[in-house]
């Protein structure tokens, strides 16, 4: 539902473990062919972006990874994954907010040749040919395995992504992945046994502590900026803690109904080829 985010937070199953981790995934609305390209066009916006402030200028960790997502093959996610083998998750996420908030600048100012150049460079990669038989027999297989007819749908994807304009990916930042009221996300919260969750004794001087160098952080990069420095936000929530990740997702919406493959493909009488 729009405006509930959800959260879950764990601590890694391996003591040993140094690093911890933090998913955000912003829901872009039901699997369509629409949602699917507005998905791949805004990864191929964050993906570079991304990677440059919080890998190569902040140095968060050696993974920085953006994606498109597809949950119970019903909704479609744009989701940003960093790993750190210094900083909590909650701090980790704090980050993935402020970088957010800032691209929506950088995106505003960017060249109409650039937004260009990586919008045919999105078409590009989704319509690509398969490198082998066996690829396009994978692909093929995988849909008809799901109940997924629609097997030229990157192709018609790629007709709406011709289409985008900056405005449009500018007003998805806005609804989709910036905080308001109508904004859904789930947050994969995973920290090694150095960090405390929110439910352990002491978690409080925790987030306080990385509060303050969230706030060191961002008075460095955003001079001006008065909003509140709180790691993970709980100003970046509110957020419906998952207690039960079972329980959660066999409480998420049913797909909805395949559709038949003379719905995807229609057929003009007289065509088929019939012995």
């Amino acid at each position: 539902p729009g405006g509930r985010s959800y959260r879950l937070s764990m601590h890694h199953p391996n003591p040993e473990e140094p690093n911890s981790c933090c998913f955000v995934e912003s829901y872009l609305g039901e699997f369509n062919v629409e949602t699917w390209a507005t998905a791949k066009m805004m990864t191929s916006l964050l993906r570079e972006a991304a990677f440059n402030q919080l890998r190569s200028e902040e140095q968060l960790g050696y993974i920085v990874h953006t994606t498109d997502t597809k949950f119970l093959e019903s909704a479609i996610f744009v989701s940003i994954i960093v790993q750190s083998n210094f900083a909590p998750p909650e701090y980790l996420h704090a980050r993935i907010d402020d970088f957010l908030r800032k691209f929506r600048g950088d995106l505003e100012a960017m060249e109409d040749g650039v937004f260009e150049s990586t919008r045919a460079g999105c078409v590009e990669d989704i319509t690509q040919k398969a490198k082998s038989l066996s690829d396009e027999k994978r692909r093929i297989w995988a849909k008809m395995d799901n109940d997924v007819f629609g097997f030229e749908y990157k192709f018609r994807g790629a007709k709406v992504i011709e289409g985008f304009t900056k405005a449009d990916m500018l007003r998805v930042l806005d609804e989709k992945f910036l905080a308001n009221a109508g904004r859904t996300q789930i947050v994969l919260q995973v920290a090694s046994h150095a960090f405390k969750l929110p439910t352990d004794e002491g978690y409080g001087e925790q987030l306080a502590e990385w509060a303050k160098k969230q706030e060191e952080v961002r008075g460095n990069r955003e001079e001006g900026c008065d909003d509140p420095a709180d790691v993970g936000a709980y100003a970046l929530g509110p957020f419906i803690d998952i207690n039960d990740k079972f329980a959660f997702k066999a409480n998420a919406p049913l797909a909805s109904c395949a559709t038949t493959v003379a719905e995807e493909h229609p057929v003009v009488e007289g065509d088929l080829i019939t012995a």
